[in-house]
């Protein structure tokens, strides 16, 4: 069963234009943010089954459109939808939005706990509800196949909002880019050279200099993150650009930030 609290829906916000602009192609490139719905409608499902003495707390159905299909979320007030599906959708005949799934539609059985974070052409975004280490992982979806392409962890601003992917195009390339976040096994405060090197391996991160990691200064109470035992894993983030649709990953120039894991 799901936790009793509930929390804000997830936010993207722009976090990554300090890596957009330190890259060589950023000046050819027209940077995009996710396609905007058709429509998107809201269906009050009534008070929530898990708030039943609490008479505001109703559960909603969304739907969103777009041309060749819709997502649809039910949000019972807990963390993360109830659960998250993708059905056809023609833009002359909207598909009615309702609770019955039909012919054809499928629902993210791994993202039942997740959000739907956007549409990019014919690629749906869904957003873990969990997220941890400054970062949240994410799932891209072929909305025609149904089927899972690609899926990553991007970073946390310093307020908790999801990093916002951003689409270019160069030439006849289309690709995204944002501020990726890996756990490393190691502490770099601890073991320093020999964990950077494995970092550097699992990463691809070309050979420089180790950064400074904070958090290892003992517990923030403001920010619910840090510790002071140096033994604990580090995390590292770095901007990335990923083609589409082959999804082939590749490390822009940027700046490296390092962290203690949470």
């Amino acid at each position: 069963m799901k936790g009793t609290t509930s929390v804000v829906r997830l936010v993207a916000v722009t976090m990554c234009g300090w890596f957009l602009a330190s890259s060589p192609s950023a000046a050819q490139m027209q940077s995009e943010s996710f396609d905007k719905a058709i429509k998107e409608t809201t269906v009050d499902l009534g008070v929530s089954p898990y708030y039943e003495g609490l008479s505001q707390r109703h559960g909603q159905l969304l739907c969103h459109y777009f041309q060749g299909f819709m997502v649809k979320e039910v949000d019972l007030g807990q963390k993360g939808d109830e659960w998250i599906s993708i059905a056809a959708n023609d833009p002359a005949h909207l598909t009615p939005c309702t609770l019955e799934h039909g012919k054809g539609e499928i629902v993210f059985q791994d993202w039942t706990e997740g959000y739907f974070g956007g549409a990019k052409g014919n690629l749906v975004f869904l957003v873990a509800a969990d997220c941890f280490d400054r970062g949240c992982p994410f799932g891209v979806f072929d909305a025609l196949s149904k089927k899972k392409l690609f899926e990553d962890q991007r970073g946390l601003s310093p307020k908790g909002k999801i990093a916002e992917i951003r689409f270019g195009k160069t030439g006849g390339s289309f690709f995204m880019r944002y501020p990726r976040v890996v756990a490393a096994n190691c502490s770099l405060p601890q073991k320093k050279s020999e964990c950077w090197r494995d970092i550097l391996r699992s990463t691809g991160l070309a050979p420089q200099p180790i950064p400074t990691c904070s958090g290892y200064s003992g517990f923030n109470r403001s920010t619910g993150s840090g510790t002071d035992d140096k033994t604990d894993p580090s995390v590292v983030s770095f901007p990335v650009e990923v083609t589409i649709p082959d999804f082939k990953r590749r490390i822009l120039p940027g700046y490296v930030a390092c962290w203690a894991a949470d």
